[in-house]
């Protein structure tokens, strides 16, 4: 991804296109070959390219110097892609969670939803970012060993310990960090109390 775009807060406020050093790099590397006029002219025309894709709102051009392996991102830049769990979304911050390695990624629940017992091989850590969830550990579903954990909270999964959660009238947003390959194991029998 060469760079990303911000909404604006308000229709009167422009976008912001931020570009890594990585991505001038990239750019730099595509318009190479020429003279300065070609050069220049290849410049104007992804830069029109550019415009044309992310739509005729004016945007402002910014290099962003940050360090090797930094990363910066509002809630407004996280992409959504479907869960592993039917209902659920997530957006992938850092690594793969399907893969070897560390992960952080956020996780979107739906209002009035029930995940039911389940466990995953990797233990976790949990930060509610957004809407009240509610959690229990147990192999079956029970509402009296639910703790609700508005936003703020935070909260660890040992590895392979199963557990439960409820969302009431809003959508649930929690970051979860661990070290993948994860899985979401579902306890077969899982009749509610």
């Amino acid at each position: 991804m060469l760079g990303h775009v911000s909404k604006p807060a308000t229709a009167n406020r422009p976008s912001v296109f931020t570009l890594s050093r990585h991505a001038v790099g990239q750019i730099l590397q595509l318009v190479e070959g020429g003279n300065t006029m070609h050069k220049l002219w290849n410049c104007c025309g992804l830069w029109i390219a550019g415009t044309m894709l992310l739509g005729n709102a004016p945007y402002a051009v910014a290099t962003e110097e940050l360090p090797d392996g930094a990363l910066r991102i509002t809630p407004d830049e996280r992409i959504w892609k479907p869960g592993r769990v039917p209902g659920h979304e997530i957006a992938r911050i850092v690594g793969d969670s399907t893969q070897s390695g560390p992960y952080v990624e956020h996780v979107k629940f739906p209002a009035n939803s029930i995940s039911k017992p389940h466990s995953h091989p990797e233990s976790r850590m949990y930060t509610v970012l957004s809407g009240t969830w509610l959690v229990g550990y147990g192999d079956v579903f029970d509402p009296t060993k639910l703790k609700v954990l508005p936003p703020g909270s935070f909260y660890t999964e040992p590895a392979n310990v199963t557990h439960f959660s409820q969302i009431k009238e809003e959508d649930v947003v929690v970051q979860i960090v661990g070290n993948g390959p994860t899985a979401t194991r579902f306890v077969q029998s899982t009749p509610a109390k």
